[in-house]
């Protein structure tokens, strides 16, 4: 465990013989280290399944917008022929928060967000990277408390049994669920990535951001 704790590297070692902390020194002060804490076993299987669960949400995130065309062509049709759609808009809402809080995490990953990166660009690499930590704390945060309520708020629609206004109640916990969800598993991909930088290893973001530059 302290091995781990203190990132030890090859030709690193104090007059103990034990390894020093230099990986945590090294990747606040952005500084590279010997090399990266490899994964274990287990490390690796957890970070398989996270991937997998990204990547589904990612995929649930495309059907829902698809849902929307569908819907929104279904209340057009149904228009022409004089036929109603019931509480069209409220399922085409509710398709459309599915599909913007369920790939909150794969786009994060996948670097599709926009992120203001005017003043990091003008750090040196060794005040970079520590500001790129504060910065995946802080949105972590954020984002925990923000789940921590859409949790509450969903749990509170299903205990009182509150159910949406309009001709087809659809009980409000469902969307306020997949709300909750889609905030968790970005918390969970910040602090991801969090974990990545301390333990020496690049972000995914920014690999995948230097694959698209060098392709072009």
């Amino acid at each position: 465990m302290h091995a781990v704790l203190a990132g030890s590297g090859p030709g690193r070692r104090s007059r103990t013989g034990h390894p020093s902390a230099a990986l945590p020194c090294a990747v606040l002060s952005g500084r590279r280290a010997a090399g990266p804490i490899p994964y274990s076993k287990e490390t690796s299987m957890f970070r398989s399944l996270l991937d997998r669960l990204y990547g589904l949400c990612g995929v649930l995130a495309c059907i829902s917008l698809l849902a929307i065309g569908v819907i929104i062509g279904a209340q057009i049709v149904g228009r022409l022929m004089g036929i109603l759609i019931p509480s069209s808009d409220d399922l085409a809402s509710y398709a459309m928060g599915a599909s913007t809080f369920l790939g909150l995490a794969y786009t994060f990953r996948a670097n599709g967000h926009i992120r203001v990166n005017l003043f990091t660009q003008k750090l040196s690499p060794s005040s970079r990277r520590p500001a790129e930590i504060f910065v995946l704390i802080l949105g972590a945060a954020i984002l925990g408390y923000f789940t921590w309520y859409n949790i509450g708020m969903a749990y509170t629609s299903y205990d009182f049994d509150e159910v949406s206004i309009g001709l087809l109640p659809v009980p409000l916990w469902i969307p306020q669920a997949v709300m909750a969800f889609g905030t968790l598993l970005m918390t969970i991909s910040m602090l991801d990535e969090l974990i990545a930088l301390l333990s020496g290893r690049e972000t995914t973001y920014s690999q995948v951001h230097e694959d698209v530059m060098q392709a072009e």
